[in-house]
């Protein structure tokens, strides 16, 4: 790396390895004379929808530098939703730690323990990001949920799995929409 303060500057990205949802890819910056002057790699995953008019990906804007999503990070918000469960008078466990700062958060609701409800945040066409039902747990076939889960956690091994037992679920789940 070496420092720029004129010229043209030019980004060059590659793929450099993954599967079909995660990959990695590196990049490069090269200034006008084609020298590397810095460079990056990250782990991504591909988005089923398009993401740039979704807040936090929008292009750049009339200061030239991105807008940046404000998300708590999923730690943070993982603790939350076990406090808030208890606070209650429920029970709130992580079943799968995931990434740190970013990771996905999925939440099963149970009520004493029967009638799984599996919710995901997904994001909302005004901006916000609401937990939505992805799957109910069949009480004539119970495993299918848990293979369900465990397809989730192959498929995402960044994601977080949290568990809630509460008298009231959907009570539960809108009470953590008021929070955002």
């Amino acid at each position: 790396s070496k420092p720029v303060r004129a010229g043209k500057v030019t980004a060059e990205g590659h793929w450099v390895s993954g599967r079909r949802r995660v990959f990695v890819a590196e990049a490069r910056l090269v200034d006008e004379d084609g020298d590397e002057i810095g460079r990056g790699t990250g782990t991504f995953m591909r988005s089923r929808m398009a993401l740039s008019s979704l807040p936090g990906y929008a292009a750049a804007g009339p200061s030239g530098l991105l807008d940046v999503d404000s998300r708590l990070p999923a730690h943070l918000e993982a603790s939350a939703i076990i406090r808030l469960a208890e606070s209650l008078g429920g029970f709130g466990t992580v079943l799968t730690k995931g990434e740190r700062d970013a990771g996905t958060i999925l939440l099963v609701t149970l009520c004493r323990g029967a009638g799984g409800v599996l919710y995901e945040r997904m994001p909302q066409l005004d901006g916000s990001r609401s937990f939505v039902v992805a799957k109910r747990e069949d009480p004539e076939n119970p495993q299918d949920f848990s293979e369900y889960l465990a397809r989730r956690r192959r498929q995402d091994q960044d994601m977080w799995l949290i568990e809630v037992d509460t008298v009231d679920p959907e009570r539960f789940v809108a009470r953590l929409g008021e929070l955002r």
